[in-house]
């Protein structure tokens, strides 16, 4: 063999001598690592859908949501919990490991047993004796597997428990953005409010256009309200101490999901709350007792800053503007004063025309009407529902570019001579304001006594200004 062979060889051989060596080394450290200790049950965590932990027979249940959340479920309702405390417990659970015990060792007298359901409906239990020594506790399966194992799982079961991972919210996913519709009932009073396109409507006590910044304001405060304390049987006082039979105030919102099924089809699933405001809950009237519904299995206790904090008022929540018409989408006006021809304009591009009653346009100037736009669309008046105190002097019709009505208001003066706007059934005072000058109104001291007033003339039924 030559001299260069040779020493290509032995380098070869080298190389081989030293992978063989790590190898060695690294062999004992790997098989230690992959056959450690096997977890006690063999458990997949992505495969739980629900954890009952029964602590010496204190049941509690939590479950795993289609949106991968977990709600602490008692049957009839359902209550959102911080993910963290389950993803905890299944963690420990998961990892379980422990020492083999004699199959004859007792757990005592109190134990706490923990219970998963898989996807698949199969169970599986572990109970655990509620008695620590050394940080350390007996445990048997439910293929009667005996072991001493670690505190932490005990520890993540019952310190606090699933009773105590639920959020404090008083009306959890129910805030401005995510509820659809909302109802505040007392027992003078009732305001239902719903979001109809994107905007919020008033239905009760009145169909009306609701105010977006008010609603906000009423979801907000209660998205914000806070249980201090989650009351639980068998520690729930008499009903004559909670009031909530005959409670105070009912809040009932509701919120509107879309959904895709497996096969693309959307469907909406509507979620519903309630919360019923109760009786003081302590002495000092600082808190009360609440209800997630009318037959609660657990009631929380609130500030009672909440039930003052809520107005419950309809006119609170009724739009400050006499019109939702954009001025940029009226075309057309006729205004029919209460005494004289009625007047028309017309929009050609960005400026307005007179419109006479032979249907043909003459010059006339824009910033009255465009003052008249803006006093209906933008200035903020006192909304109320409408009653029978107004003196109406105008009406004013707002038309499309086809002569559609959009909206018809009246304008007047109320019997102390505030000028009021009224459309449907809310009407607007405008308090230090005077009616815009198109409209021809006089002041309140000018006007004549109402046995005097002249009579509407006649108007051509053949004229494109007649009202609508």
């Amino acid at each position: 063999m030559s001299t260069k062979a040779l020493v290509t060889t032995i380098i070869v051989f080298a190389v081989l001598v030293g992978i063989a060596v790590m190898l060695n080394k690294g062999g004992p450290q790997n098989a230690k690592s992959s056959n450690g200790p096997a977890p006690i049950l063999q458990l997949d965590p992505a495969q739980i859908r629900t954890i009952r932990v029964d602590n010496n027979g204190q049941l509690s249940t939590v479950r795993r949501t289609d949106a991968g959340g977990w709600v602490y479920d008692t049957g009839s309702l359902q209550w959102p919990v911080r993910p963290d405390a389950p993803n905890d417990l299944l963690r420990a659970l998961t990892n379980l490991t422990g020492t083999d015990a004699d199959a004859s060792t007792s757990l005592g007298e109190q134990t706490t047993t923990i219970t998963v359901s898989l996807n698949d409906n199969a169970n599986r239990s572990i109970t655990i004796a509620n008695n620590t020594v050394g940080g350390r506790s007996v445990a048997r399966t439910d293929d009667n597997k005996t072991v001493i194992i670690d505190a932490q799982l005990l520890d993540a079961a019952t310190r606090p428990g699933p009773r105590a991972w639920r959020v404090a919210s008083a009306m959890p996913g129910m805030g401005p953005v995510e509820a659809s519709r909302i109802t505040v009932e007392t027992p003078d009073a009732s305001i239902s409010l719903a979001r109809v396109d994107g905007a919020w409507q008033m239905h009760a006590p009145i169909g009306a256009r609701a105010d977006e910044q008010a609603v906000r304001g009423l979801l907000q405060t209660i998205a914000d309200a806070r249980a201090t304390a989650f009351v639980d049987p068998p520690a729930l006082p008499a009903s004559n101490i909670m009031q909530l039979d005959a409670p105070a105030m009912v809040i009932t919102s509701q919120r509107d999901q879309r959904i895709i099924d497996d096969a693309g089809k959307v469907r909406v699933e509507t979620q519903s709350r309630q919360l019923r405001l109760g009786g003081p809950a302590s002495t000092e009237n600082t808190s009360i007792y609440a209800a997630p519904d009318a037959a609660p299995s657990f009631v929380m206790v609130l500030d009672s800053d909440l039930t003052t904090s809520i107005p419950t008022s309809a006119r609170h929540y009724l739009a400050s503007n006499a019109t939702a018409v954009r001025p940029e989408d009226v075309w057309m006006i006729v205004i029919q004063p209460d005494s004289g021809p009625a007047i028309g304009r017309r929009r050609v591009l960005d400026e307005w025309f007179e419109l006479r009653s032979d249907g043909t346009i003459g010059e006339a100037q824009s910033a009255p009407v465009e003052e008249l736009l803006s006093f209906l669309a933008n200035t903020p008046g006192e909304a109320d529902i409408a009653a029978g105190d107004m003196r109406s002097l105008a009406k004013v019709d707002l038309l499309d570019a086809q002569g559609g009505l959009l909206d018809r208001i009246t304008v007047g003066y109320t019997a102390d001579a505030q000028l009021m706007a009224r459309s449907g059934r809310v009407a607007w005072t405008y308090a230090s304001i005077n009616a815009p000058a198109i409209l021809a109104v006089p002041s309140f001291a000018d006007l004549p006594a109402l046995e005097d007033r002249p009579q509407v003339p006649e108007q051509d039924p053949n004229s494109p200004i007649k009202p609508k």
